[in-house]
């Protein structure tokens, strides 16, 4: 399956993070080209790795001073209600990344770690989810999600939710002028 928002994005995330000091990224495989060094992305629920701790893989993660301080899932197909606010509560409930190319510890998430949900509207008119960007649900959603965080005891303390077709998140559009305003203000705080 081709993966063009995924692709496009990771691209927009690495130019970012070139611009800027501090930042470094890490991509999944359907983010970047093939055989350049991108791995699934596994959130574990301690330090501990196992299938029994591990919660989800994200498509990109961003690290600020030794922390993940940004989470960035991509979704292309199905951008229901349920499916936007389950990889939300599987990160939020993660206490960090562990990956190879980390040392195989637990790079903790920071104290006021960032989700970044983007979502793919090029299909939209295609599928039952059309009603979706219509109604103005995905604005309500994020309203209500902003309202409840941070979850008790838990570390994701932002959530924006981005929305449009590849041609949004290439250089120059509103797409990727947002996801970059939303890096920067994360490296500020």
């Amino acid at each position: 399956m081709e993966h063009h928002l995924h692709r496009v994005v990771g691209d927009a995330l690495l130019e970012i993070a070139e611009e800027s000091a501090g930042m470094e990224v890490l991509l999944d495989p359907a983010c970047g080209a093939p055989n350049t060094g991108c791995h699934n992305l596994p959130l574990f629920l301690s330090s501990k790795k196992s299938n029994a701790t591990e919660v989800c893989n994200v498509d990109a993660v961003v690290f600020v001073d030794g922390a993940v301080k940004v989470v960035v899932e991509i979704e292309e197909a199905d951008v229901g209600p349920t499916q936007i606010c389950g990889k939300l509560l599987t990160t939020a409930l993660a206490e960090g990344l562990i990956h190879e190319t980390c040392g195989k510890e637990l790079v903790p998430l920071a104290d006021d770690a960032v989700f970044v949900q983007v979502l793919d509207t090029a299909g939209l008119n295609r599928t039952r989810s059309a009603k979706v960007g219509d109604s103005g649900q995905w604005r309500n959603l994020e309203a209500a999600i902003t309202d409840i965080l941070p979850l008790k005891g838990k570390k994701v303390t932002t959530y924006k939710l981005l929305y449009g077709g590849v041609l949004d998140f290439q250089h120059g559009g509103e797409g990727r002028k947002k996801l970059d305003q939303v890096l920067r203000a994360a490296l500020r705080e």
